[in-house]
């Protein structure tokens, strides 16, 4: 939205102390017995993370979902999101291709810090689901079967899998590896009405 409207880019998030009391409000009222968090990511610092999970842990002790975080994180805060009640989080890894992600997926995440997160996350018993794309532009199928070893070593409860679809507009649509895949006679401007 920024790139399309201009503005600077920020991120906004409640208070650790402020998100627990919405919450508490909610729960009392609607009688809940889990809690999903639907955000892009629960945390974008770990001392918000760590303040948070002691007073979700303190005061609620629900089950959540949330989204998880890639990023510097220590195996004492899965260990706290353990214990304060992480049921299910989502971990994009999109590909097992650390290249693929970094350059093209524009997220340099690398397959060590994942495989590390999800041994902790199976140590502490937290379910996951993990993600793979198909059809990213130069994939090839023998590429694909040549990346399940990564995925079952990550030992994930779900493994979700999607193909790419180039929406108009996408940074990855307009790169040059889609573009030279994209069926000729397609032109999105046409369907954008």
């Amino acid at each position: 939205m920024n790139e399309k409207f201009g503005g600077t880019a920020y991120v906004r998030k409640r208070s650790p102390r402020v998100a627990v009391d919405e919450l508490t409000e909610i729960i009392q009222r609607r009688k809940l017995k889990a809690v999903i968090f639907i955000d892009e990511v629960l945390w974008v610092k770990n001392s918000w993370l760590e303040e948070f999970l002691d007073l979700y842990e303190r005061e609620i002790r629900l089950p959540f979902s949330a989204n998880f975080r890639f990023g510097p994180i220590s195996e004492n805060l899965i260990r706290k999101m353990a214990s304060a009640g992480a049921d299910t989080l989502i971990v994009a890894t999109e590909t097992a291709d650390e290249k693929q992600r970094r350059e093209l997926l524009n997220k340099a995440v690398a397959n060590s810090l994942i495989i590390q997160i999800c041994e902790w996350l199976n140590k502490y018993k937290i379910k996951f689901s993990i993600n793979t794309f198909f059809g990213l532009p130069g994939d090839t199928l023998e590429q694909h079967f040549a990346r399940i070893p990564f995925f079952h070593r990550l030992e994930a409860t779900y493994i979700w899998t999607t193909f790419f679809q180039p929406y108009p507009k996408l940074k990855l649509t307009d790169a040059f590896n889609t573009q030279q895949v994209m069926p000729e006679n397609i032109f999105f401007e046409k369907t954008l009405h």
